[in-house]
């Protein structure tokens, strides 16, 4: 509080996790809770990863805290944690970005995360006899843009005065049978690219190298 530090934190991953921490605070109405109770939620300063498993009161704390959810739909695959309802906690108005969970994901390309997202909402749209709704392509690309860059300034979409922060895509091997719109060629590229198809990466308006390449 002291320094105006972000926070940067996981909560409601797996039921066990949950159950813990109930043992371990008992005091605190819930786990969002601890880290309010704690001082450690500021206003528009907090990502919380997973969030799976919310309570509504911890729902209305989210949207009150304006805290960014990082949702990693590979982690919560990989480590059986559970599915995310990200349309309905979208519909509540909550601010939501797209990641990997590192190691707990098994690619780092948010192409891939964005895939993920779609395929587990749609999962768990059925096996909830459509009790959660499915998310669109948009709004799985707005998470893994502008989603995600909100909490971190001026960036994550094409609007003036915003960082121009961009991938230039050379999608030609998409292209060659069959002209395409400009938005089928962006769903071509996340669900089939990969970064041989990244030709330039921009970083606040300027060309950055090339990763993991020899000089």
């Amino acid at each position: 509080m002291e320094h105006g530090l972000p926070v940067q934190s996981h909560v409601n991953e797996n039921m066990g996790e949950i159950a813990w921490v109930k043992d371990l605070f008992p005091g605190s109405r819930d786990y969002l809770s601890v880290y309010e109770d704690f001082g450690l939620l500021p206003k528009e300063r907090t990502i919380m990863a997973h969030c799976i498993h919310n309570t509504k009161e911890e729902i209305d704390l989210f949207r009150e805290k304006d805290v960014l959810i990082a949702h990693n739909p590979d982690s919560n695959s990989n480590l059986a944690s559970g599915i995310m309802p990200t349309g309905d906690m979208l519909d509540a108005g909550l601010r939501i970005g797209l990641g990997s969970d590192v190691g707990g994901g098994n690619r780092l390309f948010i192409g891939h995360a964005i895939d993920s997202a779609m395929k587990q909402s749609r999962i768990l749209w059925a096996l909830t006899d459509h009790a959660h709704r499915t998310i669109s392509f948009a709004e799985a690309f707005h998470m893994a843009t502008t989603g995600g860059g909100s909490f971190f300034g001026q960036t994550g979409t094409f609007l003036p005065g915003y960082t121009f922060d961009a991938l230039v895509i050379d999608d030609r091997r998409f292209t060659r049978h069959r002209p395409l719109t400009v938005f089928e060629r962006l769903q071509k590229f996340v669900f089939a690219g990969d970064d041989r198809d990244i030709a330039v990466r921009y970083m606040a308006g300027q060309a950055v190298p090339e990763p993991f390449t020899a000089e």
